[in-house]
């Protein structure tokens, strides 16, 4: 796989993981989009979130880590197979070898959705943490609890 294909899938998943949710906590909380079920998905308000905070907390680190790596890594693998098969389809002409092709994407891609979601995970876990810690000393959460 060429360096421009890799970069453009990265840059897709990137984009849809980390970029969309950022704009729909940025737009809720300056008030300039109300919360629906779909920005509900994305972001978390406050209350909501110390609850389940409370529980991931509880879980412990690797348990959380380890969980979200298996979830995210079958759904970015998922997402950037789809995506490599796309631009192969629309960027290459048909050839008798483009089923080599497909078989030959799925490792490098699972290698580089196991990367991502670990990294995704341990974000999601140290941001979780400060965004708790933060609200913590705003005094939102009763500190005997």
């Amino acid at each position: 796989m060429s360096i421009f294909k890799t970069a453009i899938i990265l840059f897709a998943v990137v984009y849809i993981i980390v970029i969309i949710p950022i704009i729909f906590r940025y737009l809720i909380t300056i008030k300039k989009l109300k919360p629906n079920k779909l920005s509900r998905s994305l972001y978390e308000d406050d209350e909501s979130f110390i609850k389940s905070w409370k529980k991931i907390k509880e879980k412990g680190m690797l348990k959380h880590v380890l969980q979200n790596t298996i979830i995210w890594t079958i759904i970015i693998t998922i997402i950037m197979y789809i995506i490599s098969i796309s631009l192969l389809f629309l960027l290459d002409e048909r050839s008798v070898h483009k089923g080599m092709q497909y078989q030959t994407l799925f490792y490098p891609l699972l290698e580089e959705g196991i990367i991502l979601s670990i990294l995704k995970s341990l974000m999601q876990w140290f941001f979780g943490k400060n965004r708790y810690n933060h609200l913590k000393e705003k005094g939102k959460i009763e500190s005997g609890k």
